[in-house]
């Protein structure tokens, strides 16, 4: 007996029950470190002679253990496959195998219970797909009754001890480990890990160093591919692992060849469903690794969608994980998944599956709609929305943050879905999950309500509901895209709103973003001091003397696209019936960005630009001084004057729709941005 085995000895038998390992977790290890059937039964029955040798407690006989491991071995392990000879190609016949943020974002990308497993935040803020991304966590079941909805046949069960996890990754950092043994215990902790309290177990083993070194120097494509996949979990869903670091790790990954395509097609249409389950899940792994235009055009995604339809609880989950993937990398896919007839069964599952399949399913929905307005409708037609909003409802931990994002999503430019969404009665729980969510669920929450704010009824909810003082919480001490999106929903919510103390705290940290933010943090800044300004005088004041109108003009100046158009529209409502800020507007130099942007600026902007100076110029007979007009403009000729008072059109603020561009990752995924005006 090795040092190893005596120390599960001890373990074993460990004279309180409650801390003794589990019958279970003591067929995972003899699996573990068997290889093949008759080897299987002859190890255990030397082992289980040393346990009987040692200690008379244990229940298990020698039968008991030879009859789980020849006779019902579906019950209790993972199962096995093949291993290649260093002669055989790396991709087996029978196994091929961002997620966004996104990438799994949006593509945003998977989860634990919060509560009954806290994990420590990255300093560095990491959530879910890259910054400008709109989609950014997963969710697997407990237990094998959890994943195997009644009447559902289950061909593959994960041991859901946590000690497997620990002796999964013991293995794997032993140096007596072949590199064959070393992708099979991958394969077998990647479905370990169909929970998402072994998804934490891995993090806690401290299983990220481990992963890393496996990608980097793994002896085999599929030992690569898998620990990649392992990452991607621990990066989108949990954000333990920076998504800069993660894209590193992609480099690290050969493309698949054409022959293993067509060996994971080949496996997909098995009759053998522990193959096709492999091939589903090797599926969502090559998709991580950055192939699914390749999946895409080799045809797998007809098979994938069967599997939703027809197959295994488990090969529902695989399945539905790799379309979450192949709909974050570009709108092509999301398109051939939508004609290959996806949405249908990821709605059944969103309905009727278990919570894993459900994260997962509402994953998937939310990036096939995050860029596709047909698709949006669809869905909704569809009757997602219900049981999407259900769910957020009825799961507290992570589990539900992709269907907060999928709402988000489901919300973009579509009137009739924020109306659903709300009738449906998911603010409330929204708002909750803006309070007391995990980090990422925050974020979207906050997206998901910037969106849903586009309606004027909603707007009011989300208000009475007490949605701006967390927001403005995220605006102050958040992630850098915690702050992105709080800054969008605070925007949508300050149109119209008169309210001057509910956003007073908003206004520093605006600033702030405004003068240091990223580019598009910076974008959403002014957006929202923009709305901010229009409505209350004091308000306007304050933020001209907090400082926002040096950082606003230099947007001007060296800023690009949609930042210029809502930095004129700052300008503009800061300007209003203000002279102090009139006078501060012109002394920084925003009159010549200002007229070269009614020259060269697109529609939008030179539309902003022209009411920009309508109020920083001044006629012959007004009485405020300081002020000037802009070169190669007469005020005289009555086309740009002040106004004493503002129109309506004017005044009322803008209303934007958030738009979640490469889904993500995500998961993962860049996010672009639609306005709407508000006129």
């Amino acid at each position: 007996m090795n040092g190893r085995e005596w120390e599960f000895v001890k373990r074993m038998c460990r004279y309180d029950p409650n801390s003794r390992i589990s019958i279970d977790a003591v067929v995972c290890y003899i699996m573990a470190v068997t290889n093949g059937t008759a080897a299987a039964s002859s190890n255990a029955a030397r082992l289980f002679a040393k346990l009987e040798d040692m200690h008379g407690d244990i229940k298990l006989t020698h039968d008991q253990i030879h009859a789980a491991l020849l006779t019902d071995k579906q019950q209790v392990v993972v199962s096995r496959k093949k291993l290649p000879t260093d002669q055989e190609p790396v991709v087996e016949k029978s196994c091929a195998n961002r997620g966004d943020l996104v990438r799994q974002a949006p593509i945003l990308q998977k989860y634990v219970p919060a509560a009954a497993y806290p994990l420590e935040e990255d300093e560095g803020g990491n959530s879910s797909p890259a910054e400008n991304d709109m989609m950014e966590e997963k969710t697997p079941v407990d237990t094998k009754a959890d994943l195997e909805p009644a009447g559902t046949k289950q061909n593959v069960s994960a041991c859901s001890d946590h000690s497997s996890v620990p002796l999964l990754f013991q293995r794997l950092s032993s140096d007596g480990t072949t590199s064959q043994q070393k992708e099979k215990l991958l394969l077998d902790l990647l479905r370990v890990c169909a929970t998402n309290s072994n998804h934490v177990q891995v993090y806690k083993t401290k299983g990220i160093p481990v992963l890393t070194s496996l990608v980097r120097e793994g002896e085999t494509f599929l030992s690569q591919l898998y620990a990649l996949h392992g990452l991607s979990w621990l990066t989108f869903s949990f954000s333990k692992l920076r998504e800069s670091e993660f894209e590193s790790l992609l480099g690290c990954v050969r493309e698949p060849t054409h022959t293993e395509m067509l060996s994971l097609l080949h496996e997909l249409q098995s009759d053998d469903d522990e193959v096709k389950e492999r091939a589903a899940l090797q599926c969502s792994c090559m998709a991580t690794g950055g192939a699914g235009d390749a999946l895409r055009r080799v045809g797998v995604l007809p098979l994938l969608v069967g599997l939703l339809e027809n197959g295994t609880a488990n090969q529902k989950l695989w399945a539905t994980e790799a379309l979450v993937t192949l709909a974050s990398d570009s709108d092509e896919n999301c398109v051939a998944i939508t004609c290959a007839g996806a949405i249908p069964p990821l709605v059944g599952l969103l309905r009727s599956g278990t919570d894993m399949h459900k994260q997962e399913a509402a994953y998937a929905l939310g990036n096939l709609a995050a860029n596709n307005d047909e698709n949006r409708a669809k869905i909704a037609r569809e009757g997602a929305i219900p049981p999407m909003v259900e769910f957020v409802k009825s799961v507290a931990d992570a589990q539900n943050q992709w269907a907060v994002y999928a709402l988000g999503s489901l919300a973009l430019n579509n009137e009739e879905n924020r109306v659903l969404i709300a009738q449906e009665g998911a603010i409330r729980p929204l708002v909750k999950v803006l309070r007391v969510g995990t980090r990422a669920q925050k974020q979207w929450s906050a997206y998901t309500l910037g969106n849903l704010a586009h309606s004027d009824a909603n707007r009011e909810e989300i208000t009475l509901e007490g949605a701006i003082a967390p927001l403005i919480e995220l605006l102050r001490t958040g992630t850098a895209m915690q702050k992105q999106r709080a800054a969008f929903a605070l925007g949508n919510l300050a149109c119209g709103n008169n309210t001057t103390a509910d956003f007073d705290g908003a206004i520093l940290p605006l600033v702030d973003l405004v003068r240091m933010g990223s580019n598009t943090q910076k974008e959403d800044a002014a957006y929202t001091l923009g709305n901010l300004a229009a409505n209350n005088d004091a308000i306007r004041a304050k933020i001209g003397r907090q400082g926002a109108i040096a950082p606003l003009v230099k947007i001007l100046k060296t800023g690009g696209g949609e930042q210029k158009q809502w930095a004129a529209l700052a300008l503009r409502c800061l300007a209003h019936d203000n002279d102090f800020n009139r006078v501060a507007i012109v002394e920084e130099g925003a009159i010549e960005p200002l007229a070269a942007m009614m020259e060269e600026g697109t529609e939008e902007q030179k539309d902003e630009a022209a009411r920009a100076l309508e109020h920083l110029v001044v006629k012959e007979n007004d009485a405020t001084t300081n002020v000037h007009s802009p070169p190669n403009y007469d005020s005289a000729d009555g086309v740009l004057t002040s106004r004493s008072n503002l129109t309506e059109r004017e005044c009322s603020g803008h209303c934007r729709s958030k738009h979640n561009g490469n889904r993500a990752g995500e998961c993962y995924p860049a996010f672009s941005q639609a306005h709407e005006a508000g006129h």
